[in-house]
């Protein structure tokens, strides 16, 4: 029983170690780790995506910005949000002063759609 014991502690570590490997790879890793989408403060309709920058995703550079937008998108589609499209209002980096505990880097300030139901008059209501 006792050699049991260090034996299943072993299995236990390689098994969340693997886990935590898998982890790595996955977008959604990437994207919890670097971004985040804040809804709109004081009942707002203006949500704020706020996003890392850096060496890895350098502030100013295309690729790295349309892998941002990409979180962006991610977030909105998880969490059922913009379902007819969005605008970004605002880019910018966060202030000095500004409340930022996760040490992001961009703001981007963005409003949903509103999606436009057909009227009877309209041709697009009869067909």
């Amino acid at each position: 029983m006792k050699q049991l014991i260090p034996a299943l502690c072993v299995i236990g570590a390689l098994t969340v170690l693997s886990g935590c490997a898998a982890l790595g790879e996955s977008t959604d890793y990437v994207r919890h780790t670097n971004s985040t989408l804040v809804d709109g403060l004081d009942g707002s309709d203006i949500f704020q995506f706020q996003a890392k920058a850096g060496s890895q995703f350098p502030e100013n550079d295309p690729d790295a910005e349309a892998l941002r937008i990409q979180w962006l998108e991610a977030w909105l589609n998880a969490l059922n949000k913009c379902s007819n499209g969005y605008k970004v209002t605002n880019r910018r980096a966060f202030g000095f002063a500004e409340y930022n505990p996760a040490g992001y880097d961009l703001v981007y300030e963005l409003q949903c759609k509103v999606g436009v139901l057909p009227s009877a008059e309209s041709p697009e209501a009869s067909q």
